[in-house]
């Protein structure tokens, strides 16, 4: 019998539970989240892609995958590499 990947199905949070903890700019106070002007679903978003591939991914393609201009994508990937260290 194939051993259960724990990482895998461990337990998170729902998006209304998420939502009720850091859904507002307020909630994200202290964060690199704090004065953005775009929605934390398009942060996730670019954190997701920038994280998943092996070689990273350019701002440009980063700029046409999640839809906002290219000065903000390049503050976005910035910061998320900020916080990554």
């Amino acid at each position: 019998m194939a051993k259960r990947n724990l990482v895998q199905f461990q337990k998170g949070m729902s998006i209304t539970m998420f939502l009720e903890d850091f859904g507002t700019e307020e909630k994200c106070a202290g964060t690199l989240f704090e004065h953005t002007k775009l929605p934390l679903a398009t942060w996730f978003q670019a954190i997701f892609l920038i994280t998943q591939g092996k070689t990273g991914i350019s701002a440009m393609d980063l700029m046409r995958k999640i839809g906002v201009s290219c000065n903000a994508v390049w503050r976005m990937k910035h910061k998320i590499m900020q916080a990554d260290d």
